[in-house]
């Protein structure tokens, strides 16, 4: 498999992920028609679509459990089950096997807390939704910040004021910050505007700063002004010699020859984990000795996702992972492997399109690309047999 790409080319990007599944819930919550899909957006999108309008067409359903099946989607997981305790009617929450061993339980213990009726079953959760009120609550987001986003998503119904989020520092803080600002947007009356997906823009800049026959790309859609916490992207690959610029409809970025400059990079990424995969590949393709720590919510992804980085690159390079928060890449000491690498993606859509930048200098096969559709089904256009 290959990427397919030319010079200057025009690459669509997915409408931001963590904004339309936000958007969809605040819609929902307060009474609204949902929003029309379009094709080429996320699965992720498309699943918490389809269990919302289950829930509109199943209304109070009597005495049977409606059941709602989001898959591996694990901001619908958690963001369903704050909204289905607050929505009279008895729904049944699943999912794939991986999602139900993802993290939920203190989001579980903070709204029984408030008198929510949420009981664990095999396959996921029994919830008698009813009418609920809450003026403070308080949340612990070690494991995930979907956490603190779900309880702010129907704060408007539990007549929220103050919710208090634990630890200090407060991992993917940015994400709850986008979550508050898109709800106090929609309550001055102003309406989502669609924007591409930053988090996938790094594939890009990892793209241009791993292989030499393309220096320029447009990236559609985006802002550099958003609401989306990694547009640090911007920042961070400049010391991989990609810089960034406005371009009509979205941006340009651009290849260029940083200083000569060998010393060991660091990045932290407690604010931005899905950036990581894509860091730790670029590492080795630029020869640079990089350290990725904030990592400590990464096994709790669609896999082990930090376990699987870590062994998947070994062939590459010298890696050693420190406990379940750091990585240290020696991307200096990469290496070409004798035989050609198959790499599992584990049906990781964020680990598919890290790996997948491997090819630009190594003979790699993958084991699943299709897993990209979870996030951002327009990747495979780009990258292909």
């Amino acid at each position: 498999m290959e990427f397919h790409l030319v010079e200057g080319q025009s690459v669509r990007l997915n409408c931001s992920k963590s904004m339309l599944l936000r958007q969809l819930m605040i819609v929902f919550l307060r009474g609204e028609r949902l929003p029309k899909l379009q094709d080429d957006d996320s699965e992720d999108a498309k699943i918490l679509h389809s269990a919302l309008e289950k829930i509109l067409m199943a209304g109070s359903n009597g005495l049977d459990y409606i059941t709602l099946d989001v898959k591996d989607c694990g901001a619908a997981y958690r963001f369903l089950l704050a909204a289905a305790a607050v929505t009279p009617g008895h729904w049944q929450l699943t999912g794939t096997s991986r999602l139900l061993e993802r993290p939920i339980q203190p989001l579980v213990d903070s709204l029984r807390s408030i008198g929510a009726e949420i009981e664990s079953m095999p396959q996921g959760w029994r919830i008698n939704g009813k009418n609920l009120k809450a003026n403070e609550m308080e949340i612990d987001c070690t494991q995930s910040s979907q956490f603190a986003s779900a309880l702010w998503l129907i704060g408007e119904r539990l007549g929220l004021r103050q919710l208090k989020t634990l630890p200090t520092p407060l991992p993917s803080s940015p994400y709850i910050e986008l979550t508050k600002k898109m709800l106090a947007q929609y309550q001055m009356g102003m309406s989502f505007q669609r924007e591409g997906d930053w988090s996938t823009t790094a594939v890009w800049y990892a793209f241009l700063a791993g292989q030499s026959h393309i220096h320029s790309l447009i990236l559609k859609d985006l802002r550099l002004d958003s609401l989306q916490g990694d547009t640090v992207v911007a920042q961070w690959f400049l010391t991989f010699g990609v810089k960034t610029a406005s371009a009509d409809g979205g941006i340009r970025i651009s290849r260029f020859s940083p200083s000569i400059d060998n010393a060991p990079i660091h990045f932290n990424f407690l604010d931005h984990p899905d950036l990581a995969p894509v860091l730790a590949v670029c590492a080795i393709l630029c020869h640079r000795h990089v350290t990725l720590s904030g990592l400590s919510t990464l096994n709790h992804k669609e896999s082990r996702r930090l376990d699987r980085i870590a062994q998947a690159l070994s062939p590459f390079a010298i890696i050693h992972q420190q406990g379940n928060d750091t990585l240290e890449i020696a991307g200096e000491t990469a290496r070409k492997p004798e035989v050609p690498v198959a790499l599992d993606t584990a049906g990781d859509h964020r680990l598919a399109m890290a790996f997948a930048l491997l090819s630009l200098q190594y003979d790699v096969t993958l084991s699943d690309i299709g897993c990209v559709r979870k996030s951002y089904p327009a990747f495979t256009q780009y990258f292909r047999d």
